[in-house]
C-alpha cells in the first residue's frame, strides 16, 4: 500500500484488556514509523468480546463500520468456556458482525494450529455456514459439513515457512524452542460469495504433508466430495503427474481422475493416480 494510500487506513482494535491494547497502540506506532505512514487512524477499545455489540464497544463498531477488513485472532477460543455448546455461541458472535463487512470485504478469522481449538473452529464453521449468511472464501473450497471432524483424531491446520524475528528467536534460544515455521488454523469469510479459485470436483486443498512411503507418495486432500487419501506409485510417476511430487499443506491442485481399485467387491480406500492423468498445482499454498 503507498503512502498515500495509507493515509486513509483506519483501524479499530478491540479487547478485554487494557494491557493488551496498550500494546497494540505501540506496535502500531512502532509499524507506521517503520513503513512511514502517518501514524494515525488507531482507535483502541476495551469491550467483552462475548457480545460485541453491546456498551460502547458496540457503539465503536457501528460507527468506524463497514470494514474492508475484520480480524478475529487467537481470541474465539477463549470465548464462552463454560456454554453448553461453544461453537455455537461463537458463531452467534461471527454472525453479529458479518452485516459490518464493506461488500468486497473479508472476516479472517485465526486460531491456533491444536487439535482441539481448531476442531472447535470447524464445529462454529458448521453452525456459522448453516445459516447461509457468508460463504467461505480460504481455505475450504465447499460449504458443506467438514469432513476432519467425522473422525475424532482429524483436524485441518496450515503450516508456514517464515523468518523469525529476532525477539522470538531470542526467545526460541532461551527455552529451547525452534519455530522455523508458522502453524495455525485459520478461516476467510465474505458474504459476496467470491471464493479463492473456481471450485470443482476435480479440485482439491492439499490438507497434509507428502508422505513418502515405500513405492509411492500420498497426501490427504479436501474438496466437496470429502477428504479422501490420494497416492501415486512410483511406477506411475509421469510427465503428466509430475506436480504430485511437488504437492505440500495448503496447495490447491486439480486432478483429471482419481481411480479406487477394486479387489474381492472391496473398494480400496486410497484413490489412485495413475500415469495418464494430469494433474496440476493451480495455487500453491
Amino acid at each position: 500500500r503507498s503512502p498515500e494510500r495509507a493515509k486513509s487506513i483506519s483501524v479499530l482494535a478491540a479487547d478485554a484488556s487494557h494491557a493488551s491494547l496498550q500494546d497494540a497502540k505501540r506496535l502500531w506506532e512502532a509499524y507506521c514509523s517503520e513503513v512511514g505512514i502517518p501514524n494515525a487512524g488507531l482507535r483502541c477499545v476495551e469491550g467483552n468480546l462475548e457480545h460485541p455489540l453491546k456498551g460502547d464497544l458496540g457503539k465503536q463498531i457501528v460507527r468506524g463500520g463497514p470494514y474492508d477488513l475484520i480480524i478475529i485472532a487467537n481470541c474465539l477460543n477463549e470465548l464462552f468456556p463454560t456454554a453448553g455448546d461453544p461453537p455455537v455461541e461463537r458463531a452467534a458472535v461471527v454472525a453479529q458482525l458479518l452485516p459490518f463487512l464493506a461488500p468486497p470485504g473479508t472476516l479472517m478469522i485465526v486460531e491456533p494450529a491444536l487439535r482441539q481449538t481448531a476442531r472447535a473452529l470447524h464445529q462454529m464453521r458448521n453452525h456459522l455456514l448453516k445459516q447461509g449468511l457468508c460463504t467461505v472464501y480460504s481455505p475450504c473450497l465447499h460449504e458443506a459439513a467438514c469432513p476432519a471432524l467425522d473422525h475424532p483424531d482429524d483436524w485441518c491446520h496450515e503450516e508456514r515457512p517464515w523468518q523469525t524475528p529476532p525477539a522470538i528467536a531470542a526467545l526460541d534460544q532461551e527455552v529451547g524452542f525452534i519455530k522455523d515455521a508458522l502453524k495455525f488454523s485459520y478461516l476467510l469469510l465474505r458474504t459476496d460469495g467470491r471464493t479463492i479459485v473456481t471450485r470443482s470436483p476435480q479440485t482439491f486443498r492439499v490438507v497434509s504433508e507428502l508422505r513418502e512411503l515405500k513405492g509411492e507418495k500420498r497426501a490427504w486432500l479436501c474438496n466437496e466430495t470429502g477428504r479422501p487419501e490420494v497416492g501415486r506409485l512410483d511406477r506411475k510417476a509421469s510427465p503428466h503427474n509430475a506436480a504430485v511430487d511437488s504437492w505440500h499443506r495448503g496447495a490447491i491442485v486439480q486432478i483429471e481422475r482419481i481411480v479406487r481399485k477394486e479387489r474381492e467387491g472391496k473398494v480400496s480406500p486410497v484413490g489412485r493416480i495413475e500415469s495418464d492423468v494430469a494433474v496440476q498445482i493451480i495455487r500453491p499454498a
